[in-house]
């Protein structure tokens, strides 16, 4: 299984939403239908051919800042964005100055369906009220037909704006976090193919290079031909064991077992001439914690094995702890390898912990402990 990096994006529509700056763009070709019609308007009114140069250019200016400024700020930062609708609303009132149609006043909500889009409603709505009350207040005929339809119009479109926008901002986050999930759990499962597969590769191969430790020294003494072809046989049954167990690991259906990792260990630590002092049945353990209490006891077996050169290995369990000792020399210290790491995590799920050091009168151990 692969992980793609994910990287969120900030904006509105989010900076790598081509769709969405597609869409703004095509949308704010709407604006210029609108302003073409105002300059109609101009040139029909008894204007000088200065002020209709004068009315053309604002206007313009408004329609490619108003297609283009959004298009590219929106994953820009806040402050950024208030410096781009500063422009916006000053260029609305530019237009609103210099423009003799009545319809110019309309301007600004080109400028408040930006706000309402790129900002938080937090933002957005007490900036377009303010703008939106400003206007109102300027209008030469206050309460006029005109003047009730600016206020209806511009305050519905940014209302609606403002929904639409909120929902565009859910969406993206909600595409982020299902983004973040997918990658943490391609990160999860890889976490446990290569746990589980340390678990089981580790305990496994150790006791295979017993055995065969074992089997190469009676075959050269020549003592038990007998049993050094029961131990070859033995490494033969452990070898396909192994092979089920790493596939039965990848595919994730691989469920420790207490009651054969405690027969396992038995045979491992026998086979090693390492005494072996634990119980014979785990009908104390609840089944819960059973398969995390099995890793456990076979990391602990595994590091016996390995490292303590022990001639003694105790294994203790009840319904809340499990304990593996030694009497080797074991390691000074406790390493956070990846097989105690591993029991740590283990354990974490089920809120229990682990500790692992040398004992006071010699020798190692490894102790789990899970809420009562």
């Amino acid at each position: 299984m692969t992980s793609q990096q994910v990287t969120p994006t900030s904006g509105t529509w989010g900076s790598a939403s081509r769709s969405g700056r597609r869409n703004w763009f095509t949308g704010g070709f709407f604006y210029v239908l609108y302003q073409g019609a105002q300059l109609v308007d101009e040139f029909k009114a008894d204007s000088s051919t200065s002020h209709v140069v004068v009315a053309l250019s604002v206007t313009i200016i408004y329609g490619v800042s108003y297609i283009l400024l959004p298009y590219f700020s929106f994953g820009w930062s806040l402050p950024r964005k208030l410096v781009v609708l500063g422009w916006l609303f000053g260029c609305a009132a530019v237009n609103q100055a210099v423009s003799e149609n009545r319809g110019a006043q309309f301007a600004y909500l080109y400028a408040m369906v930006v706000a309402a889009m790129q900002l938080p409603s937090r933002w957005s709505l007490p900036l377009n009220g303010g703008v939106l009350a400003l206007v109102l207040i300027a209008h030469p005929e206050p309460f006029s037909e005109n003047w009730w339809t600016l206020a209806l119009v511009v305050t519905s479109v940014t209302l609606m704006t403002t929904v639409m926008g909120k929902q565009i901002r859910t969406r993206i986050e909600l595409q982020h976090a299902n983004e973040e999930i997918a990658r943490l759990a391609v990160a999860e499962e890889r976490s446990r193919v290569a746990r589980d597969l340390h678990d089981v590769l580790g305990h496994s191969l150790t006791t295979i290079t017993v055995k065969a430790g074992l089997a190469r020294r009676l075959l050269e003494t020549g003592a038990d031909q007998s049993r050094a072809l029961a131990e070859i046989a033995d490494i033969e049954r452990l070898t396909r064991q192994v092979t089920s167990e790493v596939r039965a690991t990848v595919s994730g259906y691989r469920e420790a077992s207490l009651a054969a990792e405690l027969a396992g260990a038995r045979v491992a630590l026998g086979s090693a001439g390492i005494q072996a002092d634990m119980p014979h049945a785990v009908d104390n353990v609840p089944e819960k914690v059973q398969p995390v209490f099995a890793y456990v006891l076979r990391e602990g077996v595994t590091n016996v094995l390995r490292h303590s050169g022990a001639k003694n290995c105790t294994v203790t369990f009840g319904p809340s702890f499990l304990e593996v000792s030694d009497d080797g020399k074991g390691p000074v210290k406790a390493s956070d390898g990846h097989g105690l790491e591993g029991l740590r995590e283990r354990l974490s799920g089920i809120k229990g912990s682990l500790l692992a050091g040398p004992r006071p009168e010699g020798g190692f151990r490894i102790r789990a402990e899970v809420p009562a």
